[in-house]
């Protein structure tokens, strides 16, 4: 069924309709949360019928809301009331006119005269037989509403404590219970930790990793917490009137932008910490660092990467891209260098991942579809030109990839996809690391086109010649181990904002 799901209700059934066009005075630009208001209360006016009946009435909107949410607020069919009595409930159905209205009664001239007693309050629940979700109290996380109006209806609590007085009729609002979160963001992979009491009552915390464009039905008196995003202990509250008298139902999460220089995915690096990585490997030429072009852009053995060479420079003796290091070094000459605490040359938001960061980028991270990464190649231009080299996939990647097993089994050397396909892949967030291979101290540049080297920031423990890096090349294998700082390897750097 194709129904707007608000049964319209002069203070909260708005919220469900409708984000507001302003934020709250104390809010700023970059709130983590921005909430979607109701309108006032109505009194509920008296209408007497011949049978026992409710009447819902009609929430007042304005253009720029209903426009903003796209959604209208009328009664569907399918739509019915019921007064929970226990194991004695009493059912109402919607009478003839209410569909496709913002007003509808809801009668039944066949209660029992003692099913009800007056003086007595009652929980009333908005239902509806096409959704059998609807009108239950939400007791986890829901995430497969494509849209605010789908997540209305599969998941809507709307509810008013009636007081029966012993009339034949009653005029009613009904209150939203359930929390609806929209997620509009530019990037992929956010994980987004929402503390709850389940169905059992035992409190409980789920991880979830957005894809950037999303609705999620959330219980209410839920806690949001999320660092890549700045939400810090945020309290879901749908029953309480805000600073401006009115309630939130719906939240945004959204105004958030990619860092200048990274891929639009968002990577684990520990169970509290996510970062951006750089667009591309790390450069040096003309004395200027800079990031190539392309993720899949590498030297290889051309002029600047040799120890003797001038040119551009993207392999790197470890260390020598930290402020006041010597890029240029060759490995022959190269004298070991501290860390320090030191920045990037390029830039002191940057930095590179450490050992353990790395260690849970590729073994321990968990990805919605449990697959972190896989060597295979990609085609880069419409001539069918290749590179083979490394994928890692954001957070939030759900799809199956063939061949990949995230252990020491990397290599999928029958694992290509096209030049739509790898774009298709940049755009939500993956990334490439190409076989840029690396230089040895003699100069000699190995396994340019299949080897991918890649350093991290930490020293070895045992050997201080030493640092640890990622190694996966044309073998079939990966490792994350230790080598001599004087190699010439790769450099992708991360940020956290």
């Amino acid at each position: 069924m194709k129904r707007t799901f608000i049964k319209m209700l002069p203070f909260v059934a708005a919220v469900l309709l409708a984000t507001s066009c302003s934020k709250d005075s104390n809010d700023d630009n970059n709130v983590a949360i921005d909430p979607v208001e109701t309108q006032n209360v109505a009194s509920p006016t008296e209408s007497k019928t011949i049978s026992f009946s409710i009447t819902v009435n009609k929430n007042t909107l304005s253009k720029a809301s209903l426009q903003e949410v796209g959604l209208a607020q009328v009664f569907e069919e399918g739509d019915y009331l019921v007064i929970e009595n226990g194991e004695n409930p009493v059912t109402l159905t919607m009478e003839e006119g209410g569909d496709k209205q913002g007003t509808a009664t809801f009668s039944n001239d066949k209660i029992p005269a003692d099913a009800l007693t007056k003086g007595k309050t009652y929980n009333v629940v908005l239902k509806n037989s096409n959704h059998p979700n609807c009108g239950k109290p939400l007791t986890e996380v829901k995430d497969d509403a494509t849209s605010l109006k789908e997540a209305f209806e599969k998941y809507g609590y709307l509810t008013y404590p009636l007081e029966y007085d012993g009339e034949s009729s009653a005029s009613i609002v009904l209150v939203q219970n359930t929390a609806f979160i929209k997620v509009d963001l530019p990037f992929h992979g956010a994980k987004l930790s929402i503390k709850y009491q389940n169905g059992e009552g035992v409190e409980t915390t789920e991880a979830k990793f957005l894809s950037g464009n999303e609705i999620l039905a959330v219980p209410n008196e839920a806690t949001l917490n999320s660092a890549i995003l700045d939400i810090t202990d945020k309290k879901i509250d749908v029953l309480t009137k805000n600073a401006k008298g009115t309630y939130t139902v719906v939240y945004n999460i959204r105004n958030r932008t990619t860092p200048d220089d990274c891929i639009n995915g968002v990577f684990s690096v520990s169970q509290d910490k996510q970062v951006f990585f750089s667009k591309s490997n790390l450069r040096y030429n003309n004395s200027a660092w800079s990031f190539t072009d392309h993720q899949y852009d590498y030297i290889g053995d051309a002029q600047g990467n040799p120890n003797s060479g001038s040119g551009p420079r993207d392999l790197f003796c470890w260390g020598t891209w930290l402020k006041g290091a010597e890029p240029m070094t060759a490995s022959s000459d190269y004298a070991t260098y501290e860390w320090n605490g030191k920045a990037c040359a390029i830039g002191s938001d940057w930095r590179n991942f450490t050992y353990a960061e790395m260690k849970y980028l590729f073994v321990d991270r968990e990805t919605k579809g449990n697959t972190r990464f896989v060597k295979a190649t990609i085609t880069t231009d419409d001539d069918g030109n290749t590179v083979q080299g490394l994928l890692l996939f954001p957070d939030d990647w759900s799809e199956d990839i063939t061949n990949a097993n995230n252990g020491t089994e990397a290599r999928s050397s029958d694992l290509k996809f096209s030049k739509e396909e790898w774009e298709e892949m940049e755009s939500a967030g993956v990334v490439f690391f190409p076989g840029a291979g690396c230089r040895k101290e003699d100069g000699s540049i190995q396994l340019a086109g299949s080897g991918v080297h890649l350093w991290t920031s930490t020293p070895s423990e045992s050997d201080p010649t030493y640092a640890y890096y990622l190694d996966c090349n044309d073998a079939p294998y990966w490792s994350l181990g230790a080598f001599s700082r004087y190699h010439g390897f790769s450099v992708r750097l991360i940020r956290e904002k």
